[in-house]
C-alpha cells in the first residue's frame, strides 16, 4: 500500500498543479435592449456543473406595473414562456419562479440553465404583453434574495442503517428540510439501492458520497473510494431532476469518512468536479471560500450537530441543549449567514423531543433558503462567477481594463450569433473562426483597433451544423470560444 501511495499522490499534485487555476468568469451578462436580458454560460462550464438549480436574477424595472409577468427562453427566436409567479409570504426554494417587489420596482427571477442552450433570455412584460423596461441588477447572494440560507446533511447511509435513515428522513421531510445524506456504496446490493432511490423519489434528498467503506486514513484504495462511491451512485441510481442536464447526473458534495482529508483525497475530489468537502468540525457558520490550491470550495465542517453529546456516545461533536443549536440558528440569521446542521441518524435520539424542537425551530420560515449542501455551492459559484457586459448598458463609456473574447450570444445560434470583445490598447486585431477540423472558414476582422467594447455579428448561413471555435488574436494576448452551430 504505501509504495502505491506515494506515487499516486506525486501523480495527482502533478495533474493537479497543471489544471488549477484562479476561479475565473464563467457567467456573462449583457442587456440586449432595453427590455432584454441574456445570460450566456461558458460551455465547458455548463457541461461540467449542469447548473439546472436555479439561479436568483434581480432586474429593476422602469416602473411597476400591476399585472406584470415574467417570461424566458431558452434560445433567440424561441417562443417565451411564463414563470409562475409567487410572493414574499409564499414558502418555496428552488423552483423557477418570479416574485415582484412592488417597493422598489424589482423582478427576482429564479431559473436555471437548461441542456438544450447555454444561455437564458429574460424580459418583463405588463398584462398586455408590451415590455417594460428591464435592467439587470446582480445575482442574488441567496436564491430569491433570501435574508439567509440553512442546509442539512446526515452521514454513513447504507443498508446497515436503513431503519434508522427512514425515520430521520419521515422527520426532516415533514419540515420541508434538505438533507445532503452521505452515501456510503460498499457492499450495497439491489435492496440498498430500491431504498435510498426511494428517498431520492420522496424528496428533499440530496445523494452525496461518503466513500465505499468509510476508510481510516491512510485509505487502502483512494480511487475506489472516491471515484468509484461516486460511480456507484451514478450508475445505480436516478438522481432528482436539479441534479442532472440532460442525461448527465452530478454528485457534488464529498462528506468525509471520520471527517479527515489529505492532499490525495482533495486531489481526487477535483478531479472528479465535487465542489465541497464537508467536515466532521462544529460551530462553522457562512460559506466557504473558493479555494484556488484545490480548484473547489475550501473544506469545512458544520454548524451544530444535533446527535447525542461526546459525553454520552465517547465521540462526536453533538449537542442536545436546544439552547445552544436554536441560539445558533439565530446567531447565522443576525449575520445573514449559512446555518449547516448534521446528524448521525443510526445515533440520533428523537424520542428525546429536543431534535424534533429544534426543526420546528428553524423550518418553514419563508424568508429563509432550505437547500441541499450540493445546491448550496452550485449556486454559490455562479453568483461569485458572473461578469456584466458594462458596454451593453446605456451610458457605459468608460474603457475598459481588460482583454477579453465573450461567450458569444445566442449558443447554440442559427443562423446568426453575437461575438463581443474587449480591447485594452491599441493595436492589430485579428478575429477568425476555425471549424472542428482546425481550418479557418472565415476572418471577421483583421485590422487596427483602438481600446473599447467591439461586436460582430456572424450569419453561418450555408455553413454545416457543428462545433466552431472563435479566435481573438491582438497584442495582448489570444483567446478562444467554442460555439455551436444547430439546424
Amino acid at each position: 500500500m504505501r509504495r502505491y501511495a506515494i506515487p499516486l499522490l506525486l501523480f495527482l499534485l502533478i495533474c493537479f498543479q497543471r489544471t488549477t487555476h484562479a476561479q475565473e468568469k464563467f457567467l456573462f451578462v449583457r442587456q440586449a435592449g432595453a427590455d432584454e436580458v441574456h445570460i450566456a454560460i461558458d460551455p465547458q462550464v455548463h457541461i461540467d456543473y449542469g447548473f439546472s438549480y436555479p439561479l436568483t436574477f434581480a432586474l429593476e424595472l422602469s416602473a411597476f406595473e400591476e399585472g406584470a409577468r415574467a417570461w424566458y427562453r431558452y434560445r433567440q427566436g424561441g417562443a417565451w414562456l411564463q414563470l409562475p409567479e409567487k410572493s414574499g409570504g409564499d414558502f418555496f426554494n428552488g423552483i423557477a419562479a418570479v416574485r415582484f417587489e412592488r417597493g422598489s420596482s424589482t423582478a427576482y427571477l429564479s431559473l436555471g440553465f437548461s441542456a438544450e442552450s447555454d444561455s437564458i433570455f429574460l424580459r418583463i412584460t405588463n398584462a398586455g404583453r408590451k415590455s417594460i423596461p428591464a435592467r439587470f441588477n446582480r445575482i442574488c447572494t441567496y436564491y430569491d434574495d433570501r435574508e439567509m440560507a440553512v442546509t442539512a446533511s446526515a452521514d454513513d447511509m447504507a443498508g446497515w442503517s436503513r431503519a434508522k435513515f427512514v425515520r430521520t428522513l419521515h422527520i426532516t421531510r415533514s419540515y420541508r428540510l434538505w438533507v445532503s445524506c452521505g452515501i456510503n456504496s460498499g457492499g450495497a446490493d439491489a435492496a440498498v439501492y430500491r431504498y435510498i432511490q426511494a428517498q431520492l423519489d420522496s424528496g428533499y434528498v440530496e445523494a452525496a458520497c461518503h466513500s465505499r467503506s468509510h476508510p481510516s486514513l491512510p485509505y487502502k484504495d483512494y480511487p475506489g473510494e472516491i471515484t468509484g462511491n461516486k460511480e456507484d451512485i451514478i450508475r445505480n441510481l436516478t438522481l432528482p431532476a436539479a441534479f442532472t442536464s440532460g442525461e448527465r447526473e452530478y454528485v457534488y458534495t464529498w462528506i468525509a469518512p471520520n471527517g479527515r482529508t489529505n492532499a490525495i483525497i482533495d486531489s481526487l475530489l477535483t478531479l472528479n468536479k465535487f465542489l465541497f468537502n464537508r467536515l466532521y468540525v462544529s460551530n462553522f457558520f457562512g460559506l466557504s471560500p473558493w479555494n484556488e490550491k484545490i480548484h473547489m470550495f475550501t473544506n469545512a465542517g458544520v454548524t451544530r450537530a444535533f446527535d447525542p453529546p461526546a459525553s454520552q456516545l465517547g465521540w462526536g461533536i453533538g449537542t442536545n441543549d436546544l439552547g445552544s443549536l436554536n441560539g445558533a440558528f439565530d446567531k447565522a440569521m443576525s449575520e445573514g449567514s449559512v446555518y449547516h446542521v448534521m446528524c448521525h441518524p443510526n445515533v440520533v435520539e428523537w424520542e428525546k423531543g429536543y431534535p424534533v424542537q429544534h426543526l420546528a425551530y428553524i423550518c418553514n420560515r419563508p424568508n429563509v433558503w432550505y437547500v441541499a449542501v450540493g445546491h448550496l455551492y452550485l449556486y454559490h459559484l455562479a453568483q461569485s462567477s458572473y461578469q456584466v457586459d458594462s458596454a451593453a448598458f446605456a451610458g457605459a463609456e468608460e474603457q475598459p481594463e481588460d482583454f477579453i473574447l465573450q461567450q458569444n450570444y445566442p449558443n447554440p445560434f442559427n443562423p446568426e450569433t453575437t461575438i463581443a470583445y474587449r480591447l485594452a490598447g491599441t493595436g492589430r486585431v485579428r478575429l477568425e473562426l476555425y471549424n472542428s477540423r482546425g481550418e479557418m472558414v472565415e476572418r471577421l476582422v483583421d485590422g487596427l483597433q483602438n481600446p473599447g467594447h467591439y461586436r460582430v455579428v456572424w450569419n453561418a448561413g450555408g455553413r454545416a451544423a457543428g462545433v466552431y471555435f472563435c479566435r481573438l488574436i491582438s497584442g495582448a494576448g489570444t483567446e478562444t470560444r467554442k460555439m455551436l452551430l444547430v439546424r
